[in-house]
């Protein structure tokens, strides 16, 4: 079975970046304790003169995925994401392997 890996990218409205910062820094605690984690870490950039964060998150599976995505914890940030982002952008992906 192939690793699961979603990438979010979240900029931040003006005056929330502490906030949004604070929260996702609680994500990444509490992700990285479930069991199908594998990796999730938290990026800054500069892009364009923009700040941004990025979430890289990798699970075993794409189940372990889904769970993480029911999680109290995810669904309450997601609810509250209008209130300190001024845009969002997820990719979802199944890792491949090569073929050596």
């Amino acid at each position: 079975m192939e690793n699961f890996t979603c990438i979010a990218k979240f900029q931040p409205k003006p005056q929330k970046h502490e906030e949004l910062d604070a929260r996702l820094k609680e994500l990444v605690k509490l992700s990285r304790m479930e069991e199908g984690c594998i990796d999730y870490d938290l990026c800054y950039s500069h892009d364009n003169s923009k700040f941004a964060f990025f979430v890289v998150e990798q699970f075993k599976t794409k189940e372990d995925f889904e769970i993480h995505s029911k999680k109290e914890y995810l669904t309450r940030f997601i609810q509250d994401l209008e209130t300190l982002v001024a845009d969002v952008s997820i990719h979802v992906c199944e890792n491949t392997k090569l073929v050596s």
